[in-house]
This record gives structure tokens, C-alpha cells and sequence, in this order.
């Protein structure tokens, strides 16, 4: 897997259990700290490129949410507002005051938590190809995916819908993500989204906050991000050019240099 030696040279494996869930977390860097929030089925390694290029200039904390990869998978049902806490949580146990977060797709929502309940710990926020809201239907729909096919193939069909331009292995790296998933889990992580719904609240959200989308996002249009621009005071609008949702992969040299002229501005 692409950028493996890296990882393992660098960056520091450890878990924390946090609101009785273990959460694994890896951590690299030093200066400003940025949280890599990982979106729906994916987990930590979604980070890849962000962590080599970030890692250089700040501190760089990835981890996974409870019910994937190597955190704690529990068997009663939890939220997208139970993830803001697992988050705030975290930060709390890393001694992380003042932190920049990048959110995608659920975990855009997870961010958008923590920036509305706990303002005072969040010092920027980027929230790449997500929405303010989820409806009960479109999830009922992913549900019925585990009836269809197995966990295989469903990541196929994630890594479709998210990599446009990008090669094999890219697409390698999605399905391994979410072929690690039990049907159980996979069911429970995606019911975890249902009727989460913050777009009244996110209108008093005062941190500047950078919002991407690629451009051929077929999971978050560009319309939702659109949506998400005009609720967010201070916010900023990038689109990814012939990119699918998984910006973070499909495109990472124009994500991280997106980001990074962000902070670098604001």
C-alpha cells in the first residue's frame, strides 16, 4: 500500500477510550495542531497524503470513529452527535486548546458538531464534500446495499462513486477500508447518519472555515456544498475540477494545497 514506510517511520499508533469507546488515533508533527476526521465506511487511512504533507508544518492527528477501522465497534446504536463528542473527547485527552478541523462527508458533519457545541476549541474548520443534513431515505437505500452484495462489493461502488481520476490503487485502498466492516457494523455506521440534521445551527458558526467539493461528487453535490457556503458566515467555497467525493484521495495535491492556502490566508 502506497506510502506505508512513511507512516510507520513517522507517525505514533496509540487508543484512548473516550465516552466508554477505545479510539484509535495516530499523531506526527509539531507547531498548530490540524484533526483529520474521516468520513462514512472509510476510516484513518483515508489521510494518506494529507498526513506526509501536513506532518511538516504542524501536528497532525488522524484517528478512527467508533465503528471503524481499529477503534471500538459498539453494539448499541450511536450518532453523528455522538461522534462530535468522541471528538471533543480526544482533543480534550491530547491537551489540543485551539485546533484546526478537516472534516469529509460524515465527517465534515462530526466537525460541524464540535464547532456548534465546543466553538471554543476549534480555530478553523475545512469542510470537504459533506452537507448539513441527512434524510432518513437515502440511508434506508445504503442500507439495502448489505442485502444486495457483500462488503467487497460494496466498496467498489464507494470507490466508483468517489474516485474519478485517480488509478487502481486508490480504489484498492477504499475497498479494503470497507470490506473490513462487518454487515452488522456497516449497517449500524450508516443508521448512525439517519435524520442528523444541523443546518439551522451552523448559521452561528464564526470560524473561518474553507468548504470543498469536487466537482463531480456524486454523494455531496456541488449544490450541498453550495448550501452549506450560504448558511457559514465566514466561509470560503473551492471546487475540485473533475473530481469524485473522495477529494482527499482523487485529487490530494489540489485538496492539500487548497488547505494549506486556507490556512496560510486566514
Amino acid at each position: 500500500m502506497f506510502g506505508v514506510q512513511y507512516i510507520f517511520l513517522v507517525f505514533f499508533l496509540s487508543a484512548v477510550e473516550v465516552n466508554g469507546v477505545s479510539i484509535s488515533y495516530e499523531q506526527a508533527g509539531s507547531g498548530e495542531a490540524i484533526v483529520f476526521v474521516h468520513g462514512l465506511w472509510v476510516d484513518k487511512r483515508c489521510w494518506i497524503h494529507q498526513k506526509k504533507h501536513f506532518s511538516k508544518n504542524f501536528k497532525v492527528v488522524v484517528y478512527d470513529l467508533r465503528g471503524h477501522g481499529e477503534s471500538g465497534k459498539p453494539s448499541k446504536q450511536y450518532s453523528v452527535w455522538t461522534h462530535g463528542e468522541d471528538l471533543y473527547a480526544l482533543t480534550k485527552h491530547l491537551g489540543l486548546k485551539k485546533v484546526n478541523i478537516v472534516g469529509h462527508s460524515m465527517g465534515g458533519m462530526v466537525a460541524c458538531v464540535l464547532a456548534v457545541r465546543h466553538p471554543e476549541v476549534v480555530k478553523r474548520l475545512v469542510l470537504a464534500d459533506t452537507m448539513c443534513n441527512v434524510i432518513p431515505e437515502a440511508v434506508a437505500e445504503r442500507v439495502t446495499w448489505v442485502k444486495k452484495m457483500s462488503m467487497e462489493e460494496i466498496g467498489r461502488l464507494i470507490a466508483k462513486r468517489g474516485i474519478k481520476l485517480v488509478g487502481e490503487e486508490a480504489i484498492r485502498l477504499v475497498v479494503e477500508m470497507v470490506k473490513g466492516q462487518t454487515p452488522e457494523v456497516y449497517v449500524r455506521n450508516a443508521l448512525a447518519t439517519s435524520g442528523f440534521n444541523i443546518c439551522k445551527e451552523i448559521r452561528k458558526i464564526d470560524k473561518p472555515t474553507l468548504i470543498i467539493v469536487g466537482e463531480k461528487d456524486e454523494a455531496t453535490p456541488a449544490w450541498m456544498a453550495e448550501t452549506l457556503h450560504g448558511l457559514i458566515p465566514d466561509s470560503q467555497l473551492y471546487a475540485i475540477k473533475e473530481a469524485g467525493h473522495l477529494t482527499c484521495l482523487d485529487n490530494p495535491k489540489e485538496f492539500n494545497k487548497a488547505i494549506t492556502d486556507f490556512l496560510s490566508k486566514t
